[in-house]
């Protein structure tokens, strides 16, 4: 499940995420989904130029998915020499990343378009929007940040978003932050307390008071629900 929406997944398929994203993964008991996991970035101008081109037309959830005998062999590599480390592998390891980025660029650009390539400029504002809501869910600090990445007063980005969407960019970035404070309830590791002020929230209390508004309960019953003391 990718910030919501559920996506299949069969066995060989590589499945691309995009920074900001909030997965779950649900699988058959007796046949466990076993996968490989590899978070990869890169410096070069031209290959993030490419990568950016991509998460603004396949935001869809379901259109991420790619099938590539070579990426697969060159990530299990790429795992397998971040595991048993030499002198020489973080040389050897640009390398394969950089292969696996081109590959994947590529993938993009041969398989059949997502219907994001055929919207049209207030859709795409709105996807852009979306992508950095999503992209920057722990440091946004106000919404009219997103007047200096579109040039657009806010004014106007809110009336297109809910022209285009049916609901307001609060309504979405509030959703979001709801849907990250599930995650990291859910894992345990930070407490309610550093949560709410890492989804930039006012005070403990009003991250409380938020939370049991949208479910029906406070964030400690999160845990409880997931095993977390």
């Amino acid at each position: 499940i990718t910030n919501g929406d559920k996506v299949a997944i069969n066995a060989g398929d590589i499945y691309v995420s995009f920074p900001g994203d909030f997965h779950s993964i649900l699988s058959d008991h007796d046949d466990p989904l076993k996968f490989d996991f590899l978070t990869i970035q890169t410096n070069d101008e031209m290959l993030k130029s490419d990568i950016e081109l991509i998460i603004s037309q396949r935001h869809e959830a379901d259109s991420r998915t790619i099938r590539n005998s070579n990426i697969r062999r060159f990530v299990s590599n790429a795992i397998n020499e971040i595991s048993n480390p030499d002198d020489l592998s973080n040389r050897l390891l640009q390398n394969m990343i950089d292969q696996i980025i081109i590959l994947i660029i590529r993938e993009f650009r041969v398989t059949k378009p997502n219907e994001a390539d055929k919207l049209d400029n207030k859709n795409l504002l709105c996807l852009r929007l979306m992508n950095y809501i999503d992209n920057h869910i722990y440091t946004i600090k106000n919404l009219r940040e997103l007047e200096d990445i579109s040039n657009y007063t806010y004014n106007y980005l809110s009336n297109v978003f809910k022209e285009t969407t049916g609901g307001t960019l609060q309504e979405y970035y509030s959703e979001r932050r709801f849907e990250a404070a599930q995650l990291l309830l859910r894992d345990g590791q930070f407490s309610v307390g550093h949560i709410a002020e890492m989804l930039g929230y006012s005070s403990l209390y009003s991250f409380s008071l938020a939370f049991k508004k949208r479910y029906g309960y406070p964030p400690k019953e999160e845990r409880k629900c997931n095993g977390k003391n």
